[in-house]
């Protein structure tokens, strides 16, 4: 393989690995906010939990789970992609 190739493919990597990071802030804020509801939530009584309000707070929370989930794959499909560059330079 060329060196300019492996410079272009490594130069890749670094924006790769640079955007990843931008990405696992995210989570970790939006594992901040999930910690935060789930409290409030956990908080309330049991007649409000039940409520339709309630109900609707648990949704939130459950969709917000799924988007932690979510940046959690692309932050593993990622990895994946940074090992396959370091392999192939």
């Amino acid at each position: 393989m060329k060196q300019s190739l492996r410079n272009k493919l490594a130069k890749m990597d670094e924006k790769l690995m640079a955007f990843r990071g931008k990405i696992e802030d995210m989570k970790s804020e939006l594992e901040e906010i999930l910690e935060k509801e789930e409290e409030s939530f956990n908080n309330k009584s049991e007649k409000w939990q039940e409520s339709d309000t309630g109900e609707e707070a648990q949704q939130a929370i459950s969709d917000l789970k799924e988007i932690i989930q979510d940046f959690e794959c692309t932050l593993d499909q990622m990895d994946s992609t940074s090992s396959a560059i370091g392999n192939t330079i």
